[in-house]
């Protein structure tokens, strides 16, 4: 895929590197999506396929942040009702992701993000030569430093 996008932080040909307890070198990686079970996964997409045969793709992006808020909320008390017309969580994880997509801010930077183990402990001394970025730049590991989306 070629088309333009939003940059991904701590992707890319300047991620720093690291070095694995067998002495093997790769980018470092501030994402964990192996601790997703693919079949919850699979739920939420299959809603979203749904959604996107009846109503067309990306619609949601036209519909505001609280509504999807709202509609979150309404499938999560389906859920606790123990109704069981549909997958009501998955649902309701569905529409929390297009709250995201359609908020002003979908990454709001308001809570600390515990340091991946290769990021540099202690910003103020700067970073090591592989990580080229100084102190006071953003560090490239943290995905929810709003400087890395630039």
């Amino acid at each position: 895929m070629t088309k333009a996008g939003h940059k991904v932080t701590g992707v890319g040909p300047d991620a720093p590197t690291v070095v694995n307890e067998k002495g093997a070198k790769q980018s470092a990686m501030p994402y964990k999506f192996t601790d997703f079970d693919a079949r919850h996964v699979l739920r939420v997409a299959a809603v979203s396929a749904r959604g996107c045969q009846k109503y067309g793709p990306k619609n949601y992006m036209g519909i505001s942040t609280l509504d999807h808020l709202d509609h979150a909320l309404t499938h999560i008390n389906a859920f606790l009702a123990e109704d069981p017309q549909e997958d009501h969580l998955a649902h309701a994880i569905c529409r929390i992701y297009f709250a995201m997509a359609t908020s002003e801010a979908a990454i709001a930077p308001t809570f600390a993000v515990p340091a991946p183990e290769s990021r540099c402990p202690d910003r103020s001394a700067g970073c090591p030569a592989e990580c080229k970025a100084g102190a006071g730049d953003p560090c490239p590991m943290d995905p929810l430093d709003e400087r890395n989306s630039k």
